[in-house]
């Protein structure tokens, strides 16, 4: 083979390999992000609070999203395997799926700047719940739009479908339904401090249910990045601004947050449950089963805390 021949052929194959999911989370990926909380020490320890601490000092903190699942190990192996998240069996055939520590306790040998945010404490979870008769998924009128997960890596389609996984869109920020129904939109990226994002819902009157969430401890806040944001550039499709008029909103610094996007066309399930159910978050000072003007569920107990 001709020597030219045989540096193009390395070269796809290193290309390839780069681009190769990794649903295991490897080392490799958490000393890269570990170098680049590094280099940004300064800036970081100025500017960006101690995630876990805050959150065991915040006086409301999400800590889970319900997912209702005909199927719970199907929908946690899509979880597992398709996106690397860690999931933990929990009672009565649940289980619960995250992007790391869960307890609002910073890890010990935790360093603000040197260690990955992967690994700090405080990780919102996805909670996945046994139940018969969850409506199919309606992405034209469900009330969640998607959860936004920021991954480390490119993922492959295939993997997502080899785990009953629905691509729905695949151009820059990729749409898909997880086993069950769970509506999901894929970015690449590290910026945020936990990969789960946020809960995008789908609002009559954004402004007025906003204004709900703030008189029940959320505040307004800018709206999070997977990846860092280029004023110049602009928008980019594989970081998307999120829809005019929407409001983005969170309870705790850095937390899980809520997107509200102006859109009337949601409609609850004609039959069934919805694959989304209640969100849930801790607080010392009440206990609590409300619901938002759009009629979305939040749970709020000092049981959360753990």
């Amino acid at each position: 083979m001709h020597p030219a021949a045989i540096i193009r052929t390395l070269c796809i194959y290193v290309g390839a390999a780069a681009m190769r999911t990794q649903p295991t989370r490897p080392m490799l990926d958490a000393s890269r992000r570990a170098a680049l909380h590094t280099l940004a020490l300064a800036p970081l320890t100025a500017r960006t609070p101690a995630r876990a601490s805050t959150f065991a000092d915040a006086a409301l903190v999400p800590r889970s999203l319900v997912v209702n699942c005909v199927d719970v190990p199907a929908t946690a192996a899509f979880l597992s395997e398709a996106l690397g998240m860690t999931v933990v069996a929990d009672k009565g055939g649940a289980a619960r799926a995250s992007f790391g520590p869960t307890a609002l306790e910073r890890p010990k040998d935790f360093t603000l700047g040197v260690s990955s945010f992967d690994v700090d404490g405080g990780h919102f979870s996805l909670e996945l719940q046994p139940a018969k008769d969850v409506a199919p998924a309606s992405p034209e009128t469900d009330a969640v739009l998607y959860v936004q997960i920021a991954l480390p890596l490119q993922f492959r389609a295939s993997r997502m479908v080899t785990y009953g996984g629905e691509l729905r869109d695949g151009y820059g920020a990729w749409s898909v339904g997880a086993p069950g129904g769970l509506p999901l939109r894929l970015l690449v990226g590290d910026e945020p401090p936990d990969r789960l994002m946020y809960v995008a819902y789908r609002s009559r009157d954004a402004r007025k249910s906003a204004a709900w969430y703030e008189s029940h401890g959320f505040k307004r806040a800018p709206y999070p990045r997977a990846r860092p944001y280029d004023k110049k550039e602009g928008e980019s499709p594989f970081d998307p601004n999120p829809p005019k008029g929407s409001i983005y909103l969170e309870a705790a610094p850095s937390s899980f947050g809520v997107l509200l996007v102006p859109d009337r066309r949601a409609k609850p399930p004609s039959t069934g449950v919805s694959a989304v159910g209640a969100l849930r978050l801790a607080a010392r000072d009440r206990a609590e089963r409300i619901q938002d003007p759009d009629g979305n569920v939040l749970e709020v107990s000092a049981d959360f805390l753990k």
